[in-house]
């Protein structure tokens, strides 16, 4: 009756045998930097921000989300109230702030 509460344990440790024979015999070989060639830039980013209605801290938020540090991104709204896309129509990218220096 003991086996049956020790057979967990038992395939658990099978298990994590089979984990560490398979990633010696496929992981990268020893000496391999992790990455080769030029770094390489993250992919653009795109946010999207849904808009319901007119919410007085929306001009703060969006601001929060364009002087983000990332280099390559675009903010999409999402909006079906009147008032809404009428509030997103005053805002454009000149009423942003710049981004930092290292931005797109």
């Amino acid at each position: 009756m003991i086996w049956l509460a020790a057979a967990p344990a038992v395939a658990a440790a099978a298990y994590y045998l089979l984990v560490i024979v398979a990633a010696v015999k496929w992981g990268r070989p020893p000496g391999l930097p992790l990455a080769s060639g030029p770094p390489r830039r993250p992919a653009p980013l795109s946010i999207l921000k849904p808009i319901h209605g007119r919410d007085p801290h929306f001009y703060q938020a969006i601001v929060s989300h364009a002087s983000q540090k990332y280099p390559e991104f675009e903010i999409l709204f999402g909006v079906s109230d009147p008032i809404a896309i009428r509030y997103c129509a005053e805002l454009d990218a000149t009423t942003l702030p710049a981004p930092a220096a290292g931005q797109s």
